[in-house]
């Protein structure tokens, strides 16, 4: 590897390593702490004609996605920390294989008694992070979530090494009013790409938000974002938001969310700027291990994933449920659109969808049958569509090592 190839690798290890070593202090409390594991060993067929030679034949694929997962709680803290590795084989001619790597790490503990804090880390390295959750039947988590830029260079087979931190503290002013601010940064690294469009870029962001409950259901909150991105190819920009915004818990285990907003941005290369609204809207649901996601937004002035700042456009819907004790369903589709502005020029479109079923066979063994669909319908160079029918057989092992 060369010194630019190694520097993000670097980066994100540090990132996760920093957690750990916040959380060895800890360890001197009582505290419950298991490590998990889990396999999956997945075969099935592929189509996609860029890999194919435009043809319109199958290829066998095959792929191995080995996990562990740590928990450890005590009274006054959480920590929980997780890696993946995805390795993954298309039976074309000549074979075409890829490797991927996703860890995160998140510590939450008390700093006083109106005082919290959260900090966490995240970092992976692959060229298709949506294929990588999807086929082990995954949805990820807040801390993963950035990990998941809306543009994906699957089409190009182009790896994207990408590093997230971020820190939040909450501080209840009242029974009835709390304040939340926190700091976050960033790193996209397209290692050695030639391709303009695929830019590296750091960002840092900063944020802050009043919030004060309305009835034991239902508050309202109104907040302040400033984010700053730096691009290889192109001029740093700086954004920032002030956003309005209502939750409220319709049900014990369902809540809604919605924001509004403004957006302004400004190109530090020529001091142009551009504005727009912001918003969002989302609505879950979990009820011990079933889920339901489903979620609206646009933002204004960040990264999608291809070229510099975008107005991106998104909508996503998950539904994890079991049906009895041996059947699980999971399902995941989204659709984004995203428009350059300022020097971004370039705008893209796409999104993906997959679902499977699986059956329990004994307590940690179990099958799944699935499909998933890739599109992406711009720009036009990327423009690919990837079909795949899929089998799974997951071995997982909840509490392979457990102390107390």
């Amino acid at each position: 590897m060369t010194r630019n190839e190694v520097m993000p690798w670097i980066g994100g290890i540090l990132g996760v390593v920093y957690l750990l070593l916040l959380y060895c202090p800890l360890l001197s409390a009582q505290r419950v702490s298991s490590l998990g594991s889990t396999i999956d060993v997945v075969g099935g067929l592929d189509k996609n004609p860029r890999v194919l030679g435009g043809s319109n034949q199958h290829a066998n694929s095959y792929s191995i996605y080995p996990a562990l997962s740590f928990n450890s709680q005590g009274a006054q803290s959480q920590f929980s920390a997780t890696y993946a590795f995805g390795w993954n084989r298309l039976a074309a001619q000549p074979p075409v294989d890829s490797n991927s790597h996703i860890a995160s790490a998140n510590l939450q503990r008390p700093l006083s008694s109106r005082s919290n804090m959260s900090l966490s880390s995240s970092f992976s390295s692959t060229s298709d992070v949506q294929t990588m959750f999807a086929l082990r039947g995954i949805i990820p988590n807040e801390d993963e979530s950035g990990l998941i830029a809306l543009f994906q260079p699957v089409a190009v087979r182009q790896s994207a090494i990408t590093f997230g931190t971020n820190v939040g503290f909450d501080h209840r002013l009242s029974d009835r009013s709390s304040l939340s601010f926190g700091g976050e940064y960033s790193r996209r690294d397209y290692k050695t790409s030639t391709i303009t469009s695929f830019s590296d870029q750091n960002g840092l962001s900063g944020n802050v938000s009043y919030s004060r409950r309305i009835t034991e259901r239902s508050s309202w909150n109104l907040g302040y974002n400033a984010s700053y991105y730096s691009f290889r190819n192109f001029d740093a920009v700086f954004s920032n938001s002030v956003q309005f915004g209502i939750s409220s818990q319709l049900a014990k285990e369902t809540s809604f969310e919605s924001s509004f907003g403004v957006s302004h941005v400004q190109n530090s290369g020529d001091s142009s700027y551009s504005a727009s609204y912001e918003g969002s809207a989302g609505l879950s649901q979990t009820v011990k291990r079933n889920l339901f996601q489903l979620s609206f937004g646009q933002d204004y002035g960040h990264p999608s994933g291809l070229d510099a700042v975008s107005r991106n456009r998104r909508a996503s819907l998950a539904v994890s449920r079991e049906l009895g004790q041996r059947v699980n369903v999971f399902a995941n589709a989204n659709v984004f659109e995203s428009k350059g502005i300022l020097d971004s020029k370039v705008g893209s479109r796409g999104g993906g969808a997959a679902a499977n079923v699986g059956f329990l066979l004994t307590q940690r063994l179990s099958l799944q049958f699935g499909a998933q669909l890739q599109r992406y319908t711009q720009p036009a160079p990327f423009t690919f569509t990837q079909k795949r029918l899929f089998a799974s057989l997951r071995y997982t092992h909840p509490n392979l090592l457990r102390s107390r």
